[in-house]
């Protein structure tokens, strides 16, 4: 470093007082100019007697090219152009106060222990140091920080920390933070250790902070001991652990070392928790308030209603949480009611992460539609039980729903529940239709059930009353006769059909070893009637019932009408390999005078009169 700029230097001595004044005209790569003035008294050639004042001024100051790098708690200023003003005072040699007006842009620092480079793009304000009796007090004026082109609005800050019988402590209050910049400052000081560093790497942690006021002190057993207030805006952390992730709280938080309460605002956020659900939930709304307190062994928490809402559904909560200490397993009691919810969005609450892929998958493409009326939800045991396989927890969700269109097999005909109650617990799952559809026939008292998600097997038993084209049509489209489409589709049917089915489906390769696909039902047709092959097939007033299992379909009592004489219908099912083959047989008296216009021989007319 070489300065070749006019050098003012002006020194004057009365007694023990002394006087310094100097300037300095500065090359342009150092900065504009830099002065110094000094009033003190003591002996000269003796600083730590030393008592007085000093001010110090520099312009434009090109930190980077001095060679001396300034260190402050260990951190090297490397780069930066500096405005900056210092007043000062000393006693016996030892700073006493501190003044400055700072204007600091493009500032590069390095801290120990940390290779990265951290710039500050702006820090400008009126700085105030002061020795305290046990301590020192900082206190900051219009201070505005500039990091990653995010500018603080004008801050006022106060530090002040005491060791006090060697029990050391601090009170804080800054009029706004920002916890991203507050983190990264953390994460790169030697304030704290490794541990703490990666921590906050992980939470991410980001949002602002107004009005904080924080105290921290420990007591004789060296017990920490802290109390803190702020207004909390925007705040996000990373899901850690087992605890959630939260983007954009709101709120305002009261809390010292034995309790404290967070007030819910009117939030619009996302909550994610990775590990159990595998999409984040989208909350339109969350406000309540939220407390906790130390308890023997651990730590309590309360809130006796949470409101809040999803663009899915909406409803409140209510719970009471108990958190040991020692690590083991905390404890929830959870109430929830919901209401005015979206069926089809039910794969967005799911804990996949407790639950079969193939239950999983069939819950998501079976759900087509369906509104949720209302409906509670309740949860009570040791997190690590769920789901309460050993009977040590309860869980269970009730809700109303109707217009639920549920496709449970990709080759069976779906069902429209109309309306009915849903009842899923931590093992299992039943629903109850008072009121469905298959088709345009009516579903009474059906029951759709999964005993063990853990060994799924769909059960489906319901009564059915309607129409009989709709029992053909349900036998041909599931896999109980398929064969026969051909002839449904091109045939005509009517009439009415009462019965009822009971179908046993797996919906996993494991369950299909413990329980195989299985079904079966019966049916009385009444006034039926089947018109097929071009209408040389004409059946009328077709009455009696039919049976149907895994082995086929049969009747044995089918009678009707053809061409106005009375007919009996046998109905088998014989195995040809691994195909069912169906027949129908019909035997009675017939007028011949009819057969020319039933049966397609050509000539036939001749030899029958």
């Amino acid at each position: 470093m070489c300065i070749r700029d006019s050098v003012n230097i002006d020194l004057r001595n009365d007694g023990d007082r002394h006087q310094l004044n100097g300037r300095v005209s500065l090359p342009e790569n150092l900065g504009r100019d830099f002065e110094v003035a000094m009033d003190f008294r003591g002996n000269f050639l003796n600083p730590r007697g030393w008592r007085g004042g000093f001010h110090a001024r520099g312009r434009a100051i090109q930190a980077g090219n001095w060679g001396i790098k300034p260190v402050l708690f260990d951190t090297s200023i490397d780069e930066g152009l500096l405005d900056v003003s210092l007043w000062g005072e000393w006693y016996a040699g030892k700073l006493t106060s501190l003044s400055s007006d700072l204007d600091a842009r493009a500032v590069v620092i390095h801290t120990p222990g940390d290779s990265r480079p951290f710039a500050i793009q702006r820090l400008k304000g009126r700085f105030d140091w002061r020795h305290q009796p046990q301590g020192w007090m900082l206190n900051a004026k219009n201070m505005q920080y500039m990091a990653d082109n995010e500018l603080w609005p004008e801050t006022q800050l106060r530090f002040e920390y005491k060791n006090q019988g060697g029990k050391p402590g601090f009170n804080l209050y800054s009029s706004f933070t920002r916890l991203q910049d507050v983190s990264g400052i953390v994460q790169r000081s030697g304030l704290f250790d490794d541990k703490v560093r990666k921590r906050l790497a992980e939470l991410d942690l980001r949002g602002d902070v107004e009005k904080l006021h924080l105290s921290y002190t420990k007591d004789a057993a060296q017990t920490p001991q802290y109390r803190v207030s702020a207004r909390l805006h925007g705040i996000c952390l990373a899901p850690w652990q087992k605890f959630p992730g939260l983007t954009s709280l709101d709120g305002t938080l009261n809390a010292d070392d034995q309790a404290g309460s967070l007030q819910l605002d009117d939030n619009s956020l996302q909550v994610a928790i990775p590990k159990l659900f595998r999409e984040h939930f989208n909350l339109t709304e969350l406000k309540g308030r939220l407390d906790w307190w130390r308890a023997p062994g651990g730590w309590h928490v309360s809130s006796p209603r949470l409101d809040l809402a999803t663009e899915d559904i909406s409803g409140s909560i209510g719970l009471q949480a108990s958190i040991p200490e020692d690590g083991a397993s905390p404890w929830l009691d959870l109430q929830t009611s919901f209401r005015d919810g979206d069926a089809i969005a039910t794969r967005r609450y799911l804990p996949v992460g407790i639950m079969s892929a193939e239950l999983v998958q069939w819950i998501d493409t079976s759900l087509k539609s369906g509104h949720v009326i209302e409906g509670n939800a309740l949860f009570s045991g040791r997190l690590k039980h769920f789901p309460f396989h050993k009977r040590d927890g309860t869980f269970i969700t009730e809700f109303t729903a109707r217009d639920v269109e549920l496709e449970y097999r990709k080759d069976w005909p779906a069902i429209a529940v109309k309306h009915g109650q849903a009842r899923f617990s931590g093992t299992g799952m039943q629903i109850v239709a008072q009121d469905a559809r298959l088709y345009e026939s009516g579903l009474h008292d059906t029951r759709i059930v999964i005993d063990d998600f853990k060994l799924p097997v769909l059960r489906i038993n319901g009564d059915m009353d309607g129409r009989l084209d709709d029992l053909a049509r349900f036998l041909v489209e599931s896999p109980i006769a398929p064969q026969a489409r051909a002839f449904y589709t091109s045939s005509r049917i009517t009439g009415a059909a009462r019965g009822e089915v009971a179908l046993r489906i797996p919906l996993s390769k494991r369950a299909a070893n413990a329980s195989p696909l299985d079904y079966r039902g019966k049916a009385q047709i009444t006034d039926g009637k089947l018109s097929a092959w071009d209408e040389y097939l004409e059946v009328e007033q077709i009455g009696g019932q039919i049976d149907f299992s895994t082995k086929g379909i049969f009747s044995q009592n089918l009678a009707g009408l053809f061409t106005g004489q009375s007919v009996r219908f046998d109905l088998d099912t014989r195995q040809a390999g691994n195909r069912h083959i169906i027949e129908l047989g019909m035997q009675g008296m017939l007028d011949a005078a009819h057969l020319p216009a039933r049966l397609p021989v050509k000539g036939l007319d001749k030899y029958i009169s």
